[in-house]
């Protein structure tokens, strides 16, 4: 998704008019010049508390998206993790190199790309010390945990629809991941869409990045819709905890946090 917020002052111009007092000059200095202009709109004109506040409501519309794009990755790296794992089975004729699980088995369930990504998260989880300074032994677990959430959701691509080139997953094994997903909807590409969308608000959202022009209520509850389709009980405990303050947030919009800088600026 492109961010299409204007282009941004460089550092080295010299800012508007208007001086900057103490209160807003604390943010410029922390945020930069550059990045705080991405919430500068032209009625602003020589203002800075409005992008000020800007800033600080899409620091706020992150954090309230972070239950429901938690519970998004937690469910589905767990469901592929045992639908997967209970499919193709270690044991038999299939060995495993380091940990005894699918996502290690010899011969491999993965394509070469997902494989290279095990042997990476192996390495760091080799090289992360217990808190007794000794090595941690390699775990199934620890694993799926390192995982990205980028590589769980590459296993919905159109690669492991292919019997050409390996393990075939889908569409075999749709309806067990997604068990509660309407039968005229559980299509792989659809399902794989769907998680890529979360996955690349979830980048922006952590990485500090623009979302306040892209997140909407309708946008949370395709999240939450997501979810159910893994496990209906806990998208409800995500629509009866958390979505309220979401939804109380973007209907209170950035005012209340630009009211709250222009306060202090003054």
């Amino acid at each position: 998704m492109n961010d299409t917020s204007p282009p941004a002052q460089p550092e080295d111009e010299p800012p508007p008019a208007s001086p900057w007092s103490a209160f807003e000059a604390a943010y410029r200095e922390v945020v930069s010049l550059e990045r705080l202009q991405r919430y500068r709109k032209d009625r602003d004109r020589s203002a800075w508390a409005p992008m000020i506040g800007r800033y600080l409501y899409n620091v706020e519309v992150a954090r309230a998206l972070v239950p429901v794009l938690h519970w998004a990755e937690i469910a589905l790296r767990n469901r592929l993790h045992r639908v997967i794992g209970a499919a193709h089975p270690v044991g038999g004729a299939r060995s495993y190199v380091d940990v005894p699980c699918w996502l290690d088995a010899d011969p491999p369930v993965l394509l070469p790309n997902e494989r290279a990504r095990v042997e990476q998260a192996k390495r760091k989880l080799r090289g992360a010390p217990s808190r007794a300074g000794s090595a941690r032994p390699l775990t199934d677990g620890r694993l799926v945990a390192e995982l990205s959430f980028g590589f769980w959701t590459h296993l919905l691509d159109g690669a492991y629809d292919n019997w050409r080139v390996g393990t075939r997953l889908w569409p075999a094994l749709l309806e067990p991941v997604f068990p509660h997903c309407p039968a005229a909807e559980r299509a792989r590409r659809d399902v794989h869409r769907r998680f890529v969308e979360i996955k690349d608000i979830r980048n922006r959202a952590f990485h500090h990045e623009r979302i306040t022009h892209q997140v909407t209520v309708a946008l949370y509850d395709r999240f939450v819709e997501t979810v159910r389709w893994i496990d209906p009980l806990v998208a409800g405990g995500i629509v009866e905890r958390e979505r309220p303050p979401f939804v109380a947030l973007l209907q209170g919009g950035a005012a209340p946090f630009v009211e709250w800088v222009r306060l202090r600026a003054e």
